[in-house]
């Protein structure tokens, strides 16, 4: 088995790039907060983009109607300043406290083969992962393990061809694609927070999106946009304690605006 690399630092790791992790790392960059972001899709957009790409979304504010790729696609064009690093294709396998009261995170590097396992080290964790890591049913085959992560000829396990596989690929023969040929690695379980806070009991984990609970809790997009900027709030004031903490909006704060590369 490879080794772990170093782990990358950073001030705030994000599990999970569907529309809550992507537009919470847009909440922390207002905030000015570094953040990395890991998925195990090969691709950003989370359910949306794995289960339902093209079919319509109807409840998003000022957008009477969106399709799943269409917001995944919106959500990384707002969260372009910012550039944050996305690490896809990595499935987390630990999360774990530190001495000195960082989160060390491990994945087994899932879709990239075991040479690709990462490791992040930070004082803020985002779970946003849905409900749970979308990884595909393989067939119980030993003759195709070879050519899962290599070249000429490679086997890929996703509801739809990445767009990397669709540049290289002579053939492409798609198997299944609906939501019947995708299981749930995680057992469903939900993470009690702070309804105000979206803070979990342990310190500097927080929990946005579906994976979460509280009293009066929705499975809503909406409610998740809301719920990464409560968080990105609260971990500005774990991050920074002591600093007051300023309401400001992007119509009127040359700040923000000045983060976000607008205005005069």
């Amino acid at each position: 088995m490879a080794a772990t690399p170093p782990p990358i630092e950073t001030e705030a790791l994000i599990i999970g790039a569907g529309p809550a992790g992507l537009f919470l790392a847009f909440q922390l960059g207002l905030q000015e907060i570094g953040c990395h972001l890991v998925d195990v899709l090969p691709e950003p957009g989370g359910q949306c983009a794995a289960l339902y790409p093209d079919k319509p979304i109807y409840d998003l504010p000022g957008l009477p109607v969106c399709s799943g790729r269409e917001l995944t696609e919106r959500l990384l064009q707002q969260l372009r300043p910012f550039n944050p690093p996305l690490h896809l294709g990595q499935l987390v396998s630990s999360v774990q406290r530190q001495p000195d009261g960082r989160w060390l995170v491990r994945s087994n590097g899932q879709n990239n083969g075991p040479n690709n396992i990462q490791a992040w080290l930070a004082p803020t964790v985002f779970i946003a992962a849905g409900v749970g890591a979308f990884v595909p049913r393989k067939e119980a085959l030993p003759e195709l393990e070879p050519f899962e992560h290599s070249a000429p000829v490679q086997v890929c396990y996703h509801g739809r061809p990445t767009k990397a596989a669709l540049a290289t690929a002579r053939h492409v023969v798609v198997y299944g694609g609906d939501a019947a040929a995708v299981e749930l690695a995680l057992q469903r379980k939900l993470l009690p927070v702070d309804s105000a806070t979206m803070a979990s009991a342990e310190p500097g984990l927080y929990a946005v999106g579906d994976i979460n609970h509280y009293p009066g809790k929705r499975k809503l997009i909406v409610c998740a946009f809301h719920e990464a900027t409560l968080a990105a709030f609260a971990a500005a004031a774990q991050l920074r304690p002591g600093q007051r903490q300023l309401l400001q909006y992007t119509t009127t704060s040359p700040r923000l605006q000045q983060l976000l590369g607008v205005g005069g």
